[in-house]
């Protein structure tokens, strides 16, 4: 079983990354105001594709910690550390295949998401 002190230092990373997480969005948005409406707008437009890719690479990190903690809690550390390098390898693989083709084709992605939306 784990001490208290074990766990408290695994919950204030924890909680410390939810803070971040929910702040994103507020912190984005102070930063433009002074810019205009539009730019508070384009920041409200955006920051919920960001929020949907976090939640989504949250969730894949919650269910590998889940797995992990599976394998170490009936002592096969090698087979923990096996599901590990696959999680890291299968997230390394899908924010590569977001991102390039986010890259590659931004404008048109841009275009079929948000629409004709105008320009600042």
């Amino acid at each position: 079983m784990y001490t208290k002190e074990q766990l408290r230092r695994l919950l204030i990373p924890l909680m410390f990354e939810q803070v971040l997480t929910a702040l994103m969005g507020s912190v984005d948005t102070i930063m433009v105001t002074n810019i205009g409406s539009a730019a508070i707008s384009a920041v409200s437009l955006v920051d919920s594709l960001n929020i949907l890719i976090i939640n989504i690479f949250a969730a894949m990190a919650t269910g590998g910690a889940i797995i992990c903690a599976q394998y170490l809690g009936s002592n096969q550390k090698e087979k923990a550390n096996q599901a590990l390098k696959q999680l890291i390898f299968s997230i390394t693989l899908i924010s590569l295949l977001i991102t390039l083709p986010c890259i590659l084709f931004r404008r048109p992605l841009l275009s079929l998401i948000f629409g004709s939306v105008e320009k600042m």
